[in-house]
């Protein structure tokens, strides 16, 4: 097998130069970052199920406290 990718890259230019150690480096901070950004993505939404569906303020529960309070008329 002389190719790589057939009579495009050759098997002896298809290596890389990195270790095994920058490999390993590499994929602990991938890992590391993606598990931050799943922390922060669970953090959000609980922290936003918690506050439930009136905390949008859309109008469109009838349990949303409305800002405007009706008084009777006298």
């Amino acid at each position: 097998q002389p190719w790589a990718i057939g009579e495009v890259l050759p098997t002896a230019v298809a290596n890389s130069s990195l270790t095994a150690g920058d490999l390993i480096f590499s994929m602990v901070l991938i890992c590391g970052l993606y598990t931050l950004f799943l922390v922060a993505e669970l953090f959000l939404m609980f922290k936003f199920a918690r506050l439930g569906p009136s905390s949008l303020k859309t109008g469109r529960y009838h349990f949303e406290q409305s800002s405007t309070t009706t008084q009777p008329a006298r």
